[in-house]
Order: C-alpha cells, then sequence, then structure tokens
C-alpha cells in the first residue's frame, strides 16, 4: 500500500486538501465447514482446516486506486463552505474451491445446505476475474453557527452526487469433485470454463440533499435534527432492470447533562440494500431495491476522574432478503427478494475504571433478537436470526509497571447462536482469552514501542460464527493460538 496525504493553505482564509492511495493484495481463501447430515451434527472446529487447497486453487487479488481533492473556504469566524470530490477503482480476480452441499454416497440424498453425513463435500470452481468497480462522488456543504437570544445554533447544508459502475466477467461456478474433511488434500480436477451470459453491468447514480441542526438551548440541553432526502437510479443489465426511487431518512436525539451525568435519546432511520450472490439463485447479481432501517436508543452516561460508565437500551429494524427462508423450506436455486425483517432489542452496559496503575474496563450486551415479516417461510418468524449471539461479555485488564513496560489481558464471551433459520441447532457459548506486553522507549528522539501479543492464549478450539450464506449453513472455527510482534517507530 502507498498512500500520499497533502494540503497547503489558499490565501487567509481557503485550505485545499489532497489524498491519494494505492492498495493491492493477495490472500487465499479459506471457506468455512459446515453441518454434517440431516441430524445436523456439528464437525470438530479445526482452524488448520482448508478445504481450498486444490493444486488449481488461486489467491484472490484486490487491487484499489483512491483519491480525493477538498477546498475549504472560512467566510467568517462562524461560516464557511467546502467542496470535495472523490473517484475510486477497484479491480478484483476472485476465486475459490467452494464446497456447497453433497450429494450422499448412495447417489440419491442431496445435501443442499451442509455437507454430507460422512464428511462428503462437493466442490466447485469458482472464479470471477477482472471485476471492475469505479465510483465517483462530489459534495457541496455549507457550515456555519449564530445564536437567537441565549440560545446557539450549529447548521450544515448540503448537496452529494454519485455515480458508480459495476462491470463483472462471464463466471466460472463449476463442479469439480467431491472430497473428505478427513483428506482434504484430495485432488480433483479444475473446471474453469465460464459460463456464458453471466456477465453483468450495474450502474448506479444517486442525488441527495442534507441538512443537520444542533441547538443548544443551554448548557445542559442539546438537541439534533438531521434529513437526507435520495433520489435513486439503478441499472442492471442481467436482470434487465433499470428503476428510480426517492426516500427520506431522518435522526433526531436529544441529550441532557448535569455534573458528569448524561441522559440522552436517539432515533434514526437508514437505508439498506443487498446484491444477489451469484452462487444458487434465480436473479444473480441483481441489486434489489433499498427498503428502510430504523433504530432507537437511549441512555445514560456517567463521567468521572476514575470512573466512567454507560447503560444503553435499543432497538433496531433491518430488512432480511428471503435467502435463509429459501434455505429453511429448501428450495433452491432461490428468488432472493425481500422479505420481512430482524428486530433486535437489547442493553449495553459498559464501565471503565482507574484504580492508580491499574486500568480496569468491561462491557455486556445482551440481545433478544427475532425474525418477523417472512412471506416465503412464516415458520421461521419469531426465531432467533441466524449468527446473532445471545450475549457478548467482554473485560480488559491493563497495568503499568513503569512508563515503559505495561501488560493487559483481555477476555471475551459470546453466547449461543443459531447455525440454521430453524434454530434446531446453535454453536455453543464460547469464551477466549488473549494477552499482551508493550515496552515503549526512546533513542535518540526516536519514540520505539514494541508489543508482543498472544492471541486465544489457552488455544481453545470452538466455533466462532456461522453465518447463513447462498442457502448454506457456514461454520467458521476460532484461530488457533498466534503469536504477533509488533514494533512501531514515531520520527
Amino acid at each position: 500500500m502507498l498512500a500520499l496525504a497533502l494540503d497547503s493553505r489558499m490565501g487567509s482564509n481557503g485550505l485545499l486538501e489532497a489524498e491519494i492511495e494505492w492498495s493491492k493484495q493477495s490472500q487465499p481463501n479459506v471457506p468455512g465447514l459446515s453441518l454434517l447430515g440431516a441430524g445436523a451434527v456439528l464437525p470438530q472446529p479445526d482452524p488448520k482446516l482448508n478445504l481450498n487447497r486444490q493444486a488449481w486453487s488461486q489467491p484472490t487479488v484486490f487491487e484499489g486506486l483512491t483519491g480525493s481533492l477538498r477546498y475549504t473556504h472560512a467566510l467568517s469566524d462562524q461560516w464557511q463552505w467546502s467542496a470535495h470530490l472523490g473517484s475510486q477503482r477497484l479491480k478484483t480476480d476472485d476465486r475459490i474451491a467452494f464446497p456447497f452441499g453433497c450429494t450422499d454416497s448412495n447417489g440419491i440424498d442431496y445435501y443442499a445446505d451442509r455437507f454430507c453425513p460422512n464428511g462428503d463435500v462437493d466442490v466447485y470452481d469458482f472464479r470471477s476475474e477482472g471485476e471492475r468497480r469505479r465510483k465517483q462522488a462530489t459534495q457541496f456543504k455549507l457550515d456555519g453557527s449564530f445564536a437567537t437570544g441565549n440560545v446557539s445554533h450549529d447548521i450544515s447544508l448540503g448537496f452529494l452526487q454519485s455515480a458508480a459502475r459495476v462491470k463483472t466477467p462471464d463466471q466460472v461456478f463449476n463442479y469439480s469433485g467431491s472430497l473428505n474433511l478427513a483428506n482434504p488434500l484430495l485432488p480433483i480436477p479444475a473446471s474453469p470454463q465460464p459460463a456464458p451470459g453471466t456477465a453483468n453491468d450495474q450502474r448506479e447514480s444517486t442525488r441527495e440533499l442534507f441538512a443537520n441542526h444542533r441547538i443548544s438551548w443551554s448548557p445542559a440541553f442539546k438537541t439534533w435534527f438531521g434529513l437526507r432526502h435520495t433520489r435513486l437510479q439503478r441499472s442492471d443489465a442481467l436482470n434487465a432492470t433499470d428503476y428510480s426511487q426517492s426516500f427520506t431518512t431522518p435522526w433526531l436525539a436529544a441529550a441532557y447533562d448535569i455534573q458528569g451525568h448524561t441522559l440522552y435519546a436517539s432515533h434514526g432511520h437508514g437505508i439498506e440494500s443487498e446484491v444477489v450472490a451469484s452462487v444458487n439463485t434465480l436473479n444473480p447479481g441483481q441489486a434489489l431495491q433499498p427498503k428502510r432501517s430504523r433504530q432507537t436508543e437511549i441512555g445514560f452516561k456517567f463521567n468521572a476522574q476514575s470512573l466512567s460508565w454507560q447503560a444503553t437500551l435499543f432497538q433496531i429494524s433491518r430488512p432480511v432478503t428471503s435467502a435463509d427462508a429459501c434455505g429453511s423450506v429448501g428450495i433452491s436455486p432461490c428468488n432472493v427478494q425481500l422479505d420481512g425483517s430482524a428486530e433486535h432489542r437489547g442493553f449495553e452496559l459498559s464501565a471503565q475504571k482507574s484504580l492508580g496503575a491499574l486500568q480496569l474496563g468491561g462491557s455486556a450486551t445482551w440481545l433478544d433478537a427475532q425474525r418477523q415479516g417472512s412471506t416465503v417461510d412464516p415458520s421461521i418468524n419469531g426465531r432467533k436470526p441466524v449468527n446473532v449471539p445471545s450475549h457478548i461479555l467482554r473485560l480488559n485488564a491493563a497495568y503499568r509497571f513503569s512508563q515503559q513496560w505495561q501488560a493487559s489481558l483481555h477476555a471475551s464471551h459470546e453466547g449461543r447462536r443459531a447455525a440454521l433459520p430453524d434454530n434446531t441447532i446453535s454453536l455453543p457459548a464460547w469464551t477466549r482469552l488473549d494477552a499482551s506486553l508493550k515496552w515503549s522507549t526512546a533513542t535518540q528522539g526516536i519514540n520505539t514501542t514494541w508489543q508482543l501479543s498472544i492471541d486465544n492464549l489457552l488455544d481453545k478450539r470452538f466455533f466462532k460464527e456461522s453465518p447463513y450464506q447462498f442457502g448454506h449453513a457456514y461454520l467458521f472455527p476460532a484461530a488457533p493460538r498466534s503469536l504477533r510482534l509488533l514494533a512501531s517507530f514515531a520520527l
């Protein structure tokens, strides 16, 4: 990666800033494991087992070039305007020996969303080489502040226009053979023939008007109000779609502060959209129409010199596609469409305490998540969405022996999470410990920091995540005990 940032004063009131970054990354994929057979048995979590180890397997390569130019001009002590231009070019070669489903040795039973009972798995040659993504954006914004009596106001008004294009080639997704979890290095032939007619050209343009207004009614009481109006235009060559859509998303918040005690509340809307996967779907590559998400929270904060804590109640509603419901009722391939929502309600508590050289911190989150509004499979309504833990706990402790030496211990715990949409099987809860030792010094004006870290200190074996993708249940084991050494130099 190469990155450069420059800025220059333009007279007494202007500032010109420029940034450019180029990066290239090549990395072999590690696909997830899966459940075994009709009984949905969990395999042993082996972080060193990689089913993408064929002789013909190639790494996925990402290359990107991003640049931006921004000019800010002060009109007075209270007002300024800015113009911001940005451009991005991305190139991707996506390749993997992809495990997906299994045909049993009897040649009759096919498991579309998991592996066979004996650990057999079908492997597909997937390649999408030469993907191109381009995006340009322009934003103009006016920021200012003024007062009406004893009430102060801070406002932002702006316009954002963007255009994006995604070109994907004819993709490869061909059956290559089968292997077993006990023999993942069994050679199987490549099958690199592309499927004609799978190339796609997607275009998207947006125009947005936005306004944000903060009002300080008194030193203790503040409110915020935001509004964004978006006009979206999309076209999709593969799925022959072309549509426009408009939506307005508000955001409201208020906070009241008394001697370090703050009570706050907020409510906001957002827009979410997905692009249908190219695997196991009837409408691959289709960009689904955006749908509204909502988030509400109310909380309390306390800050003192040696102690701070925060408690928050929240509710989040997010749109969901029919991919999980199709898998639940065995529809394969799936016509992926919007299909209800996932409702998340929870409580989060965090605290930090200073005891001289000892620093303590922690957080706890409890989640009550439910799938709602599915018409493809109503039986999953009221059940937990896949891959959402029931609770999350984090604990941190750091002890500074001197100005140069500090030792830290971090504990993570996550509760059970559903692996299938019908919740018939879940991953067990897991706990992990990480430790680190940091040494800071200065030599001839160069501040140097060395940090030795051990992740998964006790080398626990467990499945960390259970995403449900392409109508298939996947399981990702936690990384084994890992040792990392980091050195940083501040010149």
